[in-house]
């Protein structure tokens, strides 16, 4: 079954591509509940477990899982981004990432840094008691910059190295963008609002305007997902000079409007 987790819907995985009739479909990847089939299978003597979304479905149900590996009674656990951050178990010492580079390869300009922060989080996990920790990465970029640096004592190069990158580019923090999204459940009643705002905002200098366009989730919930993206590289004009416009223009029915000022996520 193909499920999103970000809107609900599934579906039956199909055996030919709906839109030209291939065969030959190309996995790519394990999920957690194939990681866990194929290691009680191959280590039968460990006590796994799952701890993504399917089987995290309560606050109770996350308490009594994490309860259960601190008394070691799991011996490990298989989840997917939840597992990164706020855990800390003294007697962990190895660490295994899947498919590592789904993280680093979507549309948004802070996809490296945030997988940068859970690699270095990942690692975190690993080694915290008096044993060495050892982490294992499985990844088809092993030459990535990202990778390279995923140290401790590489963080300020880091992250120096990203804002020279940011301000040749003309991204935030160099200047400030203010994201528009148009949902509705019908994707031309979603671009004619997103150009009835272009056409208003097209009047003011200083402002470089993209769109409107799809979104890259471009559907969520059943409905379409249209972005306007506004950028002021002179820091002084947006957010404060769009207000007279949003109240004067304001929304129309069956259109839903999300504005996001210095966006920290783009799909």
């Amino acid at each position: 079954q193909l499920r999103c987790h970000t809107c609900g819907y599934s579906r039956r995985a199909p055996t030919v591509c709906s839109e030209c009739g291939e065969l030959a479909f190309m996995p790519l990847g394990e999920g957690t509940e194939r990681l866990e089939e194929w290691m009680r299978l191959h280590l039968p003597e460990l006590r796994f477990a799952r701890f993504d979304r399917d089987m995290i479905t309560s606050q109770s149900r996350l308490e009594s899982v994490l309860e259960q590996f601190e008394r070691r009674e799991i011996d490990c656990l298989i989840g997917t981004q939840m597992l990164v951050k706020g855990h800390d178990f003294p007697y962990v010492t190895l660490v295994g990432v899947v498919n590592a580079d789904l993280g680093v390869n979507i549309p948004d300009f802070r996809a490296g840094e945030r997988w940068w922060q859970q690699m270095t989080q990942v690692i975190g996990r690993a080694g915290r008691g008096d044993r060495a920790g050892k982490v294992v990465i499985q990844t088809r970029l092993p030459e990535a910059a990202w990778l390279q640096r995923i140290d401790e004592k590489l963080v300020e190069d880091t992250l120096n190295e990203e804002l020279k990158l940011r301000k040749m580019l003309q991204f935030p923090p160099f200047a400030r963008w203010v994201r528009f999204v148009f949902s509705a459940k019908k994707l031309d009643r979603a671009v004619a609002e997103g150009e009835r705002y272009l056409s208003h905002f097209q009047v003011i200098e200083g402002l470089q305007i993209s769109g409107p366009m799809l979104c890259p989730m471009e559907r969520m919930a059943g409905k379409y997902r249209v972005e306007l993206l506004l950028r002021d590289c002179s820091r002084k004009l947006l957010p404060w000079v769009l207000e007279p416009y949003i109240a004067r223009l304001g929304g129309v029915s069956g259109v839903r409007m999300r504005i996001d000022v210095d966006p920290q996520d783009m799909m």
